[in-house]
């Protein structure tokens, strides 16, 4: 009942900053689509989305529906991106909101083996898991401030895709952007069980972000580059049994190697990111200082590792690497038909990626770079009306995965 009030209110806060907004309405779009997909964690999944593009303002991104998969989760939810503040032109809200049952998945949790080696650290293997199911409540809301330098001196706000070939970038590859500091507060409880343990996960966090956009167009970038770093500071309330302190940085260049077809160029992404957790062997009531899994240092499952599945390593710190090749293609079969047109998928992409990372007991940059994981494959993205959809196939010693999703891995 709790969720189903915030959902509320936060569909309700989407409306009215609707209807404060006077902006022209004609270049709004409104879809619904059913879809389905494979996802190692949840089988074959169906469901439907409703999305609205350009209101209240033309970047703004809504989208709400519903899921059902084969092994007995569903879910609904809502999402709101770029939604601007009408009383606060630099300030950009955006709910997301998943409201569900978990059918069976596998969690890498527990307690030791023979051996002393800990689930879900970077030498378990990957037997070392519990089989749970349950039900999952979790809500986020991020506050982004525009800060007024850099490009963000003379406008508000703006999001247009600026293409450009490599001859026409003149500017240096590092440089301040649209400077935001964020705040996004974090709510998670998930209840997990099977026929012998049954486990109250419950995270109560905020996490506070100075990130610089230099990027040409965050959500299908061609060139530029992206830095973050983030201070997540988990609180003993609303459930959470135990505070903690976690960093995180995040790095990412992007950079057209030659000039492609439909006016996008091929590219050259990178990403890095690092985590570490400050507090972890302080204790509190008896209990060590450590984020839950949603908040903590993980690797594996749509982002991070993708040969691997969700939350398959965790640790005290994790450092990441991640390099891609996109390359856009001159065949899209949804220019074939009206009807197919209508669903305004303008561009398909093929990736190369290959990720390298590990989780540690402790931040060592040597140690990071010892028995490192692995996986590499290829990916097939649609670019639809300002919105990623995205498929890749990644290969590991363990597995080979495909992993859905909506956005860029980065």
């Amino acid at each position: 009942m709790r969720i189903l009030k915030i959902f509320l209110i936060s569909f309700s806060l989407i409306s009215s900053l609707a209807f404060a907004n006077e902006n022209d309405s004609s270049a709004v779009s409104v879809n619904t689509l059913p879809f389905g997909f494979y996802s190692n964690s949840l089988g074959w999944v169906f469901g439907s989305f409703t999305s609205i593009k350009g209101y209240p303002q033309k970047n703004s991104f809504t989208k709400a529906g519903g899921i059902i998969s084969t092994n007995g989760s569903k879910y609904v939810y809502l999402q709101a991106d770029e939604v601007q503040n009408p009383l606060f032109k630099r300030q950009f809200i955006r709910p997301d909101i998943f409201v569900g049952k978990l059918g069976d998945v596998k969690e890498y949790i527990g307690l030791p083996d023979a051996n002393g080696i800990v689930p879900g650290s970077n030498n378990s293997r990957e037997e070392q898991h519990l089989l749970l199911h349950g039900t999952d409540y979790w809500f986020e809301l991020n506050l982004k401030h525009l800060l007024p330098i850099g490009k963000g001196i003379d406008k508000d706000f703006e999001y247009v895709i600026d293409i450009r070939s490599k001859e026409q970038i003149n500017e240096p590859v590092l440089n301040i952007g649209k400077v935001f500091f964020e705040t996004k507060l974090i709510y998670r409880d998930m209840t997990l069980k099977n026929n012998f343990t049954r486990l109250k996960l419950v995270t109560s966090a905020i996490d506070f972000s100075l990130s610089n956009d230099n990027a040409n167009y965050i959500y299908f970038p061609t060139y530029g580059t992206y830095q973050k770093v983030s201070y997540i500071k988990q609180f003993n309330a609303f459930g959470c049994d135990v505070p903690a302190d976690i960093w995180k940085a995040d790095f990412r260049c992007f950079y057209p190697i030659f000039d492609g077809i439909n006016s996008f160029p091929t590219v050259i992404a990178f990403n890095f990111v690092t985590m570490d957790t400050p507090s972890w062997d302080e204790k509190f009531k008896g209990k060590y200082k450590r984020g839950k899994l949603f908040v903590g240092p993980t690797l594996g499952g749509t982002k991070y590792l993708r040969g691997y599945k969700d939350l398959r390593f965790h640790d005290r710190a994790m450092l990441y690497y991640s390099l891609e090749l996109r390359k856009n293609l001159d065949w899209n079969p949804f220019n074939y038909y009206e009807w197919t047109r209508k669903i305004g998928i303008d561009v398909l992409q093929l990736a190369l990626f290959g990720d390298l990372g590990r989780v540690a007991p402790e931040w060592d940059f040597a140690e990071f770079h010892q028995n490192m994981r692995y996986t590499y494959g290829l990916g097939l993205r649609a670019f639809m009306q300002g919105m990623v959809l995205r498929m890749d196939v990644g290969k590991s010693k363990e597995n080979i995965m495909i992993q859905m999703f909506v956005e860029n891995p980065f």
